[in-house]
């Protein structure tokens, strides 16, 4: 069998008949494999390649040909020792030197607490972990691949910090292979100190915060430095509400921006620590948006200083449009009662009280102008209301009067009855 292994060869140190490449043949004549040098590789190897010579790195499949990948890694950053608060680029870099391309090989890196990913080419983060590559990544035999991951290094960490790093690479046809690296941190200014640096902080407000349409809004953004540096070259750039809205109003500082003039840049220059700019302008919703529509506003500050953060140069104000209130129904006052004939109708006075006869008979019978008896109501008196009362008064009048009369015409006919009857006495 050339070029194959010989199964007596599994003894340590010792050499098959087709070659020094059994799996016993390790450099050393005793060590079980050849993996000096290649601590990432697939193991010890299963035979040799396709000219009988054995594969120091372990490839073949046992049938005379090579098949198996091996990986190795290295990694570096720069800059060293990392700078606080600055960003740090760290360089993965992974080989191929087995026999057969490594496929599917993907990157992994482990990023410490103390730093926070910013970029990579080919790469993508979640939380603290990287990866880069993935399936269809083949790197072939003899040759590398470098990924390089930018990271940032904590504002808040102390100098002197060691910041570890760790990544690992693996492939479909390979075993992992691991590099872990350790670097100090130094301050910004060079000194192991923190650095001085600026930090732009960015406030906004909307009043109202619901408007109609055509209606305006008016919006104020403060913009402050919260850091122990000066900020130079600050700049506020605001859409205002892009295709909603037109800007009214805007301050001197500030000029016209973004598509249809619908946006505002201000130059606010330079601002000491603690030092804070005050912006105030007004736009008009647009007459044709829609009620229910929200108009989200952001108004982003830079600078050209250092920052320690710039997680807080941006602030956002939402205003809804609302619909136009429906107009109140006209009321109508209610038409005034009027009488059948369209006019009240007159009060009558009491009439008058009943009138002797004139041939001295007995008052009583019907009251001249066809009222009733002396002691009832006169007729023709509505008895309603106050009216009640002066029939009532004028019935006990009317009977007192009759009753007086009475009593008169009674004197009266007794006085001619009795005159005739004592005139003879008299005379005899």
């Amino acid at each position: 069998m050339t070029g194959g292994a010989d199964p007596s060869a599994s003894q340590p140190g010792g050499a098959g008949p087709g070659g020094p490449g059994g799996f016993g043949a390790g450099p050393t004549g005793g060590a079980p494999g050849a993996q000096q040098g290649a601590p990432a590789g697939e193991g010890p190897g299963h035979g040799a390649d396709d000219g009988g010579a054995a594969d120091p790195l372990g490839g073949g499949d046992g049938h005379g040909h090579g098949s198996h990948a091996r990986l190795e890694i290295g990694k570096s950053v720069t800059p060293d020792p990392m700078v606080i608060g600055g960003k740090a680029a760290y360089t993965v870099t992974v080989t191929s030197t087995g026999k057969a391309p490594a496929r599917d090989v993907v990157v992994t890196d482990h990023l410490d607490p103390a730093v926070k990913y910013v970029s990579g080419a080919g790469c993508t983060a979640s939380g603290r972990t990287v990866t880069c590559g993935g399936e269809g990544t083949t790197i072939a035999p003899g040759d590398s691949v470098s990924y390089t991951i930018t990271v940032r290094v904590g504002s808040g960490t102390a100098a002197g910090t060691t910041i570890v790093n760790r990544a690992e690479a693996s492939a479909s046809n390979a075993k992992k292979a691991t590099v872990e690296i350790a670097t100090k941190t130094k301050g910004g200014d060079g000194h192991g100190g923190h650095k001085k640096r600026a930090d732009i902080e960015v406030a906004k407000t909307a009043d109202p915060a619901a408007v109609k349409p055509g209606g305006t809004v008016a919006y104020t953004v403060t913009v402050r430095n919260k850091g122990a540096a000066k900020a130079v070259d600050v700049t506020v750039k605001d859409p205002v509400g892009g295709e909603h809205t037109t800007v009214v109003r805007q301050p001197e500082e500030c000029r016209s921006g973004g598509s249809g003039g619908s946006g505002v840049v201000c130059d606010l220059g330079t601002l000491k620590p603690g030092e804070s700019a005050v912006l105030e302008f007004t736009v008009r919703v647009k007459r044709g948006t829609a009620p229910g529509t929200r108009i989200a506003n952001c108004a982003a500050a830079t600078t050209g200083s250092e920052e320690t953060t710039t997680d807080n140069n941006k602030a956002c104000a939402e205003v809804k449009v609302t619909g136009a209130k429906p107009k109140p129904s006209p009321t109508h006052s209610p038409e005034p009662s009027h009488s059948p004939s369209g006019k009240p109708e007159p009060s009558h006075s009491p009439t008058a009280g009943p009138v002797p006869p004139a041939d001295g008979g007995e008052v009583g019978g019907e009251i001249p102008g066809g009222g009733a008896d002396a002691g009832g109501p006169a007729a023709g008196l509505p008895v309603t209301g106050g009216a009640v009362g002066a029939v009532a008064a004028l019935g006990a009048v009317l009977a007192a009067a009759g009753l007086a009369l009475r009593r008169a015409a009674a004197r009266r006919t007794g006085a001619r009855r009795a005159g005739p009857a004592a005139g003879p006495g008299h005379l005899g």
